[in-house]
């Protein structure tokens, strides 16, 4: 196959058109790479400053495009706080999407709940008023990066749950998957013996859903490492 530009002057059929075709295009992808970097920088530099980058506004919020500010919708944060409640008091996921769902009360879009979308407002450090950026590597949500890359800006926004809370639900909620019973059905009364024992050790895991990922650590706040940057 040869190809013959009507606009450059060069034509594949001979050597030195293909020699000049494949220059092109390495320029092209060079400059692709090169944009590619700098769109990078800017955002990096820009969370670097506690600026928002964009995306989906998490639940419970609206982001005002004047003050660039994120404001708590009350609505929405009186199904966030019973969502926390149910959950606290059952320690079933499904159970407090079934609940949720009896009573009328959908998501932002007007779905149902499911396991997934509860377990996101369960575990989403967005919600203790953090924003985290550059924590999973380019083109993999599921892959995280070394904590030392994350850019983190406490008090972003309003917290809808504070530290000490969420940090304790997230030992619930690893301690009931352990245990088999985070996506089920039971009540408070099918708490198994994992899930009635305590932790005083340091966890970390991952959470997945169909939509995003957070690496949760339930250690408490301390100083950032050498190459940890935190916005200002």
């Amino acid at each position: 196959v040869t190809f013959v530009s009507k606009n450059e002057q060069f034509d594949t059929s001979s050597a030195i058109g293909e020699a000049m075709l494949k220059i092109i295009l390495v320029f092209a992808e060079l400059e692709r790479k090169m944009t590619a970097e700098r769109v990078s920088a800017v955002m990096l530099s820009r969370a670097s400053e506690g600026k928002w980058n964009g995306g989906k506004v998490p639940y419970g919020y609206k982001y005002d495009k004047a003050s660039k500010k994120f404001e708590i919708v009350d609505q929405e944060r009186r199904v966030f706080n019973r969502v926390w409640d149910l959950y606290e008091e059952q320690q079933s996921i499904i159970y407090v999407a079934r609940k949720l769902n009896e009573a009328g009360l959908y998501t932002r879009n007007g779905n149902p709940w499911t396991a997934p979308t509860i377990y996101k407002l369960l575990t989403s450090p967005w919600y203790t008023g953090s924003y985290l950026y550059n924590v999973h590597e380019e083109g993999d949500r599921y892959a995280v990066k070394p904590e030392s890359e994350w850019i983190v800006t406490e008090d972003h926004h309003p917290a809808m749950v504070d530290q000490v809370r969420y940090d304790h639900m997230q030992i619930m909620l690893k301690r009931n998957r352990r245990g088999g019973r985070l996506f089920t059905d039971a009540g408070l009364a099918g708490t198994t013996a994992a899930s009635a024992r305590t932790s005083t050790s340091p966890i970390m895991f991952s959470v997945r859903s169909s939509s995003t990922s957070w690496r949760i650590s339930s250690r408490p706040k301390r100083s950032p490492g050498p190459g940890h940057r935190t916005a200002q």
